[in-house]
């Protein structure tokens, strides 16, 4: 069953809660991109926010077994932190589709699963 929420991460989700599938297209750019604060406010966040997320997952239990997290990241952000704070957590990170766009970004998906699924 497809649930759709928003919400500030997980805060809202009730305790206990299970999730098969998260997808996650995060605001991670760590290069100023424009001088137009919405634009920054709505892409500019960082890697914090993804960190963020990460703990949120584990700290919380979320991922039900065989559970996978979906999480879009470019070559804007600081990819290399990101995933570094996953494997801390205890996810397991595999690329799933890269795509380049041709103008100097290149956007992956990452498929995070729980470090102690076979």
């Amino acid at each position: 069953m497809l649930v759709p929420l928003v919400g500030d991460l997980f805060e809202a989700l009730p305790d206990r809660t299970r999730l098969d599938v998260v997808t996650f297209n995060p605001p991670a750019v760590s290069q100023k991109v424009s001088d137009d604060p919405d634009v920054v406010r709505n892409v500019c966040e960082g890697a914090g926010i993804v960190t963020r997320f990460f703990d949120q997952i584990v700290g919380r239990d979320l991922l039900a077994p065989g559970g996978r997290v979906y999480v879009a990241l470019s070559n804007t952000a600081d990819m290399h932190r990101i995933v570094r704070h996953a494997i801390s957590a205890g996810l397991r990170p595999a690329i799933e589709h890269r795509h380049d766009w041709h103008d100097g970004v290149i956007t992956h998906i990452f498929r995070f699963t729980r470090g102690d699924q076979a």
